[in-house]
């Protein structure tokens, strides 16, 4: 008996963005994330949905992508497969990848920063923290810190007076004018 194996990539997996911890797609707690709408379900686009315009020759498909080219919105890029040309996602440069980045983690750090400071935290649970705070933040998640309420102002003391204090004063004759 020969036993199937199937090869799992990371491509398979996903973040939970409860746990922080990989789920596999399809599985049971995916779905419910999905329905939950704590996960985006973002299906692949095919070829023929990419597809713009079939050209009789490569050089009539060369020209019709320079043209294309020149009015595409700046996420997208106009790419030539034979005959075919094709709207495809730009991917984004090096460089933009890491400002993004660097631009997530910081406005996570400076949107929990009167937070962090009031903790009492080693250096060691400050880090973690924060690189927690930064995969939320690219995940998609707001990270503005929830403090808890301030606690209610205080409710000046009412002095209780008992009867005994008034029985005291009962007899009209015993006060002086």
């Amino acid at each position: 008996m020969t036993s199937k194996q199937s090869k799992t990539t990371i491509d398979d997996f996903v973040v939970n963005p409860i746990t922080n911890r990989l789920i596999k797609k399809g599985s049971k707690k995916y779905k419910q994330l999905i329905t939950a709408k704590l996960l985006n379900e973002v299906k692949p686009s095919t070829a023929e949905e990419n597809l713009i315009i079939e050209a009789d020759t490569p050089d009539q498909a060369k020209t019709l992508q320079s043209k294309l080219n020149k009015n595409i919105q700046p996420n997208k890029v106009i790419t030539r497969r034979g005959t075919k040309v094709l709207k495809a996602s730009r991917r984004p440069t090096r460089e933009e990848t890491i400002n993004k980045i660097s631009d997530l983690a910081i406005s996570s750090v400076v949107e929990s920063k009167d937070y962090l400071l009031e903790q009492d935290m080693t250096d060691e649970d400050m880090d973690k923290y924060i690189r927690g705070l930064i995969q939320q933040k690219l995940i998609g998640h707001n990270t503005k810190a929830t403090l808890p309420p301030p606690p209610p102002p205080p409710t000046p003391e009412i002095k209780r007076i008992s009867t005994k204090d008034y029985n005291e004063y009962d007899d009209i004759d015993d006060c002086d004018y």
